[in-house]
């Protein structure tokens, strides 16, 4: 470990660091970083890496455990550091190369190819091919060319994790540490529509009286005085538990990849919402395919529907 790394270790800074950390937890503006400890990993994170609080909060993501860096911290990381550097020798929609040096002589070429992003299910490879291939070179690179960089600890990119990412590289949706859902407002909409799903004796009705069911209970179930129960954020809190989402910010990333934004208020728009997003989200979670993949198989199937 750097001294760098031990003075935040110091009581005062520590402090400090707690505080800050503190502050930007309760901003609400980091979605994986709700409780005051994961802010403080975040920021302790990065901090050992020569980043501020706020490009810790907002660049460096936990998932499965492990931190992950954007592709553009991972280059400027290497930048900083006086001991090494790098070059792009090419940079094309099929292939991009990066050279690596240590103290000016060369150590080696990272090499990621639009046949080793078909390998490794690489996102968004349609849509941005070079921005793809340049984020696994350097990542690949940094960790068989400068482990000093990072304290020798591995470095990954959110895609190589298994995150789904938009075209900048930022998060939609991955396994991101987070604390547990907020209560929903009101009542529970996962047991309105539980008690709408089963009898007393836990069997299941019949399927069109389900559908049914279902249908009435996620567009605006009533209670006895015929308020409605179910607003657009319970019908997204409904989501989240059912189907395993994070939050709501995970939802909504989900609900704009899919189409489905603004939330869905119909009967039919929220059955066939749900229907798409539990589809989706086994192909990803229990399938293992990847986000363009799953999104074309969904796409497939809608034609096939609309034909």
């Amino acid at each position: 470990m750097t001294t760098k790394a031990l003075d935040i270790y110091k009581p005062e800074t520590y402090e400090t660091m707690k505080l800050v950390a503190g502050a930007m937890a309760q901003s609400g503006y980091f979605d994986d970083a709700k409780e005051l400890a994961q802010a403080i990993v975040k920021v302790q994170a990065g901090a050992e890496l020569g980043f501020g609080p706020f490009t810790s909060m907002a660049g460096i993501h936990v998932i499965k455990s492990k931190p992950t860096l954007s592709a553009n911290l991972i280059a400027t990381l290497i930048k900083n550091d006086p001991r090494y550097d790098y070059r792009v020798r090419k940079m094309e929609d099929t292939e991009v190369s990066i050279e690596f040096f240590e103290e000016g002589e060369s150590l080696g070429v990272s090499t990621f190819t639009a046949k080793d992003a078909q390998r490794a299910n690489t996102q968004n490879m349609h849509k941005f091919p070079r921005n793809m291939l340049f984020a696994r070179a350097m990542s690949n690179g940094a960790k068989w060319y400068t482990p000093g960089v990072f304290g020798g600890a591995p470095v990954y990119t959110p895609d190589e994790l298994g995150a789904d990412v938009d075209e900048d590289g930022n998060i939609i949706e991955g396994e991101v540490v987070q604390p547990p859902p907020a209560p929903l407002h009101g009542p529970d909409p996962v047991a309105q529509v539980n008690d709408l799903l089963f009898d007393d004796n836990g069997d299941e009705p019949e399927v069109a009286e389900t559908k049914q069911a279902v249908a009435e209970a996620l567009a605006e179930p009533k209670n006895g005085n015929g308020q409605k129960l179910m607003s657009a954020v319970d019908f997204r809190g409904y989501l989240a538990k059912e189907l395993g989402f994070r939050n709501d910010h995970h939802v909504i990333g989900t609900l704009k990849l899919l189409g489905f934004w603004p939330t869905p208020m119909t009967s039919d728009e929220r059955r066939r919402c749900f229907e798409v997003c539990q589809a989706y989200r086994d192909m990803r979670d229990n399938k293992g395919i990847s986000q363009d993949d799953a999104l074309a198989a969904l796409a497939d199937e809608a034609e096939q529907e609309a034909a």
